[in-house]
Order: C-alpha cells, then sequence, then structure tokens
C-alpha cells in the first residue's frame, strides 16, 4: 500500500510526497524494499537533482539493495540536467566503483542522450563513452542491439551504430546481435537491409537461425521480391 501511495504521487511529479510516504514505512516499523526506492529514484528523474540521486543511489548500496536496470536508467537519465552526457557519465562511474553494473535500458538511455534526435551518431557516441570509460563491456552490446531494435522510427540507426562500435572495438558480433539488427529493419519496414544483413553475417561466418531466414524470405515474398 505505501508503495502504490508513492507511485501515485511519483506519478503527479509530486517528489516531497513521494518522500515523505517513504519515511512513513520507517516510521511504522516497516523496512523500505527495492520497489520503495524505485518509486524514489523514479520521482527523482523528473523532479529531482543530480546530488540527491547520488544519495539515494548510496543509500540503497548501505541497505545491499540491488536497483533493477529500468530503475538504474531513470537515475541516469535523471543526471543529464545541465551538465548533459558530462552528468550521466560521472553516475555510471560512480555506479561502477561501487559495482553495479548497468545494463540494457540503463546503456540506451546514455546512448539516446548522446544521440539526441541524430540516432546515426550511435557508434561515435559509443567510441565516446568507451574514451570517457563509461562504455558497456563485450557482452552487453547484445542486449544493447536488442533494446534498440525495440525504438520504433529509428530504432535501426541505433543498432547498427552498436555493431559498427563492437566491430572498431575489435569485437565480434553473435549470432544475437545480427538477429535483433535483422528484427529492428524488419519492424521499420525495411526488408532488403534486413536481408543484407543475412549477406554480412554469412561473411562474418556466423551461423544464422531459421527463424532469421525464413522471416527475411516471407517479408521478401510478401513484398514481391523472388
Amino acid at each position: 500500500a505505501y508503495n502504490q501511495m508513492m507511485e501515485a504521487w511519483s506519478l503527479k511529479g509530486d517528489i516531497a510526497q513521494v518522500k515523505a510516504w517513504f519515511q512513513r514505512i520507517s516510521t511504522n516499523g516497516l523496512t523500505p524494499n527495492a520497489d520503495s526506492y524505485a518509486q524514489v529514484l523514479t520521482s527523482l528523474a523528473t523532479s529531482g537533482t543530480q546530488e540527491e540521486t547520488h544519495e539515494w543511489l548510496q543509500r540503497m548500496q548501505q541497505k545491499r539493495i540491488r536497483p533493477e536496470d529500468n530503475v538504474l536508467g531513470e537515475a541516469i537519465a535523471s543526471c543529464g540536467g545541465s551538465k548533459g552526457l558530462t552528468g550521466q557519465f560521472e553516475l555510471v562511474r560512480a555506479l561502477r566503483s561501487t559495482g553495479l553494473e548497468p545494463g540494457p535500458v540503463s546503456w540506451k538511455v546514455l546512448l539516446r542522450s548522446g544521440c539526441g534526435d541524430d540516432f546515426s551518431r550511435a557508434q561515435g557516441v559509443l567510441e565516446d563513452m568507451r574514451r570517457q570509460g563509461v562504455a558497456p563491456e563485450g557482452p552487453a552490446y547484445d542486449a544493447l542491439v536488442r533494446a534498440c531494435s525495440h525504438v520504433w522510427f529509428g530504432g535501426h540507426l541505433l543498432a547498427e551504430g552498436v555493431l559498427a562500435a563492437m566491430r572498431s572495438f575489435g569485437l565480434t558480433p553473435s549470432k544475437e546481435t545480427y538477429y535483433y539488427l535483422v528484427y529492428s529493419y524488419e519492424s521499420e519496414g525495411k526488408i532488403l537491409e534486413a536481408a543484407e544483413v543475412l549477406q554480412a553475417l554469412e561473411r562474418d561466418g556466423v551461423q544464422g537461425s531459421g527463424d532469421m531466414y525464413g522471416s527475411v524470405v516471407g517479408a521478401l515474398s510478401r513484398a514481391g521480391n523472388h
């Protein structure tokens, strides 16, 4: 019930009430859980400051409560403010220093913040993140491509940028990387481009799945390309 009240006030943008209900949990002899902290962090994403976000993340660490990736994404978003990407990079470094590794949702927040309205800048943004020491590690790129593939109207540009960055960093794209790149093209009706990805997959010596080929062949057939 407390968390539900916090969520209700969070939706209204009233961070003071969210904090007041958080305090009532302890006052009434109960222990705030991960969702309680998540409601505060979500509110801070729109109504708080970077310093407050850091403070609440530290409190979670002290209580050994690990935030979910979507919550970290909200926290990273809240640190954009006047500092922009610099503030977000600072938070990622702070998270890593305490043993928290952002997940695909968080990386997507950073990537989209850096790109603004120009998703074609994705590779450059990732390269800048790498220079700043705030880029994902190797296995995280597959998950990031998957997250980007679900961004409508331009998600394929984000996914392309991630793939190009992987190659420039000497990382080998996996079958999953290609699968979600194909999916991002298909979802935006770019069937010929999806077919070209399958050709690139073969050139890289990656074994594709029947689902990947079947969906592209079916889409080409429906589009009248044989």
